[in-house]
């Protein structure tokens, strides 16, 4: 009987009134689970940085990309959407990852701070595990521009935190777009940016 209570398959509640009884000894009294609630939103960037919101899809094995470059006050310096053709989930989020590093670098944008909403993906940059083929050429990849190229860091940020990338992953119709103006984004996008 001990181990009912014990392993919590006997609660308080299922005795109700009768606290009186033998069995009552035997019932772990726990408060009921707290509840926290945070908010999650995106932070800007500290002065003098600039951030890198990445996402990626896979709709009917076609992977695409998108992401936002935005800087301290929260301005818009570009967006862009790629698509990368038929492959898995975390290979379009580790290929979309490496081609707004290759594209910072070209620009000249060096202090640029990288948010994922893959947390598998951030684990594998920064872990000695052995990911499978053909994601392990792309981590390589990644981690080496981030060591000879960059002064950056790249965290996991939530999917919610993460909307307006996540929405111009949905740009289909053309292989690459780069925008960079607010203009030029669909009015849904610009009212999360906005956000």
């Amino acid at each position: 009987m001990s181990l009912l209570g014990v392993s919590h398959i006997l609660q308080p509640s299922h005795i109700g009134g009768d606290e009186c009884t033998f069995v009552t000894q035997y019932v772990k009294h726990c408060p009921p689970p707290r509840v926290v609630h945070k908010a999650i939103f995106w932070e800007k960037p500290v002065q003098g940085r600039l951030k890198i919101n990445t996402d990626s899809s896979v709709v009917q094995g076609c992977a695409s990309g998108g992401g936002i470059l935005r800087d301290h006050p929260r301005m818009l310096i570009m967006a862009f959407y790629k698509e990368f053709g038929d492959m898995k989930v975390l290979l379009a989020q580790g290929m979309a990852l490496l081609f707004r590093l290759q594209l910072c670098s070209t620009l000249g944008y060096l202090d640029v701070d990288f948010e994922v909403d893959s947390l598998a993906l951030v684990h594998f940059i920064f872990s000695s595990s052995i990911s499978a083929w053909p994601i392990c050429n792309v981590i390589a990849k990644i981690s080496m521009m981030i060591l000879l190229n960059f002064n950056c860091q790249v965290r996991h940020i939530f999917r919610y935190a993460n909307l307006v990338a996540d929405s111009l992953v949905s740009l289909d119709g053309n292989s690459e777009i780069v925008i960079h103006t607010p203009a030029s984004l669909l009015l849904r996008i610009r009212g999360l940016l906005h956000l």
